[in-house]
């Protein structure tokens, strides 16, 4: 599979884009983890080449519900698609496995996981 190396398309939002490296690099994300911390949400998300972004939520109140931070980092996954890769891409959370803690998975808009 080719990615799209051409200009952001709608719903590139570059501020979800503000890494040290340009995840293009790395291909596209393939899972992201959501937690809590007494210092707001983060996310852990990792590429299809290996590499681990991790940051805070930055967008949402540090007492936000687990909805709302899963909503964040499903946003923050599609905003790196619209601006690097155009697949389409979506995020399917497993069930509640640990207090504070989702991992979601990262579809392709045909369906399939990455």
């Amino acid at each position: 599979m080719t990615l799209a190396t051409t200009a952001p398309g709608a719903g590139c939002d570059t501020a979800w884009v503000s890494v040290t490296r340009t995840p293009r690099d790395d291909g596209p994300p393939v899972s992201v983890v959501v937690y809590s911390t007494p210092d707001g949400w983060r996310h852990s998300t990792l590429t299809r080449g290996g590499a681990l972004i991790c940051g805070r939520l930055s967008r949402i109140p540090v007492d936000a519900d687990a909805d709302t931070a899963k909503d964040a980092a499903t946003g923050m996954v599609s905003s790196l698609d619209a601006c690097f890769f155009h697949l389409g891409l979506d995020v399917t959370w497993a069930p509640d496995e640990q207090p504070n803690h989702w991992t979601g998975t990262v579809y392709r808009a045909d369906g399939e996981p990455m």
